[in-house]
């Protein structure tokens, strides 16, 4: 008797997906990908397509049961890490307690689970509308975000009070929920660490951690780059993992991936940004790999079919980073230069914009042009090529 082909539900279908779906079909399952938008890349690979949003849980659900799925994975998106983990729970299948991946996925839940718990946490508040905001516990500056996006979406700093209600108004509206949430930007004498880490049966295995890059002027508030090992002293690494897992087994976090970013206050004290729950955007799985040697992309899916993961030591090639190219300008994409090639190589070119394409500034993804896992001849070189990237990239926008 013939046995079973297997099927996983993919969710959504972008392009940092792409290795996941043909390792799931090189392992024999039938791979169904699903979101709202036909076009993307993943689509291609995958055997079925379903044009389906990740907000619509219920038609998920419908569509997993239908198809008779064995596994579900998001991957790499918060709205996608929720979807799933419902879909798991409704089919019984491999999951997380919901509240943790709802808490970890919210912007507003997790900061009030960081104070409930004892973790340091910086003073917020949550607004639906600009008369609701009340500065007087409030310190300057402060960052506004979506409480329930990523990817720097509606993001703004005010530094100070004049044009705060445009500011607001911008973030509310890239909210789903038409919800933001104002806190104190956490001062920092280091690099914002991050990385991603992976958690299985409520064990933290692993933890690949860096330095976070943001540009300037239009792109202050877009991470450009992220560069391994982390640079922070030690003893701060150490105390920042030991929090990590101590937040692993408070909110009860057993299976997946964790997107971290968290930063070191002027008191030497770990502040978690965000604890995602998936893995990073932007190919950052991908640079981790080409750094250290994980298959992060291959322990997500044994995550989804519940293998047990094994990772043996290795080493961090510290002249491997990730870097996101993006434009200062909107217009129509043409070309990027890419000069002095003699300093580096490029491991991996992820293009996001093809020729003629619109570039846009301001919403947060919409002006990066490509992203990069590039490997610079020393680590003095890659932090060159960061701080001075239109010496090496010029991004040609009509």
């Amino acid at each position: 008797m013939l046995k079973k082909q297997k099927k996983i539900l993919i969710i959504p279908a972008l392009d940092d997906h792409v290795d996941l779906i043909n390792l799931a079909k090189q392992k024999g399952y039938i791979v169904i990908t699903c979101d709202n938008n036909p076009e993307n890349i993943g689509h291609f690979y995958g055997n079925v397509s379903k044009n389906i949003s990740l907000l619509d849980v219920n038609k998920l659900i419908s569509t997993a049961k239908k198809n008779r799925i064995n596994a579900v994975c998001a991957f790499s998106t918060d709205i996608g890490a929720v979807a799933a983990n419902k879909i798991a729970r409704e089919l019984n299948m491999h999951y997380n307690p919901f509240e943790a991946v709802e808490i970890m996925a919210s912007k507003k839940l997790f900061r009030e689970f960081l104070c409930a718990n004892n973790f340091l946490s910086p003073k917020f508040q949550v607004i639906e509308k600009y008369d609701q905001l009340n500065l007087d516990d409030l310190n300057l500056p402060l960052i506004i975000k979506p409480t329930d996006r990523a990817g720097s979406k509606g993001v703004q700093i005010i530094n100070e009070i004049e044009g705060l209600r445009e500011k607001i108004d911008f973030a509310l509206s890239y909210s789903f929920k038409k919800e933001v949430i104002i806190e104190e930007y956490i001062e920092t004498d280091f690099k914002q660490v991050h990385g991603d880490a992976i958690v299985q049966n409520g064990r933290l295995l692993f933890q690949c951690l860096g330095d976070q890059y943001f540009g300037e002027g239009a792109l202050r508030f877009s991470p450009i780059a992220t560069t391994f090992p982390t640079t922070i002293p030690i003893v701060l690494k150490e105390k920042l993992i030991d929090e990590l897992k101590r937040f692993v087994e408070t909110i009860g976090y057993k299976n997946g991936g964790i997107n971290v970013e968290a930063r070191i206050n002027k008191n030497g004290e770990i502040v978690f940004i965000e604890l995602g729950p998936r893995f990073g955007g932007n190919f950052i799985p991908k640079a981790i790999e080409f750094a250290c040697g994980v298959n992060v992309s291959k322990c997500a899916f044994q995550l989804a079919i519940k293998t047990p993961i094994t990772i043996s030591s290795y080493n961090i090639n510290d002249c491997i980073f990730q870097l996101i190219l993006r434009s200062t300008v909107s217009g129509k994409f043409r070309s990027v230069n890419i000069d002095d090639k003699k300093q580096f190589r490029i491991l991996q070119d992820y293009s996001i914009k093809n020729k003629g394409d619109e570039v846009t500034v301001g919403d947060g993804t919409g002006n990066i042009i490509s992203v990069y896992i590039i490997e610079a001849v020393s680590k003095d070189v890659s932090i060159e090529i960061i701080r001075n990237i239109k010496n090496y990239f010029n991004v040609i926008i009509d």
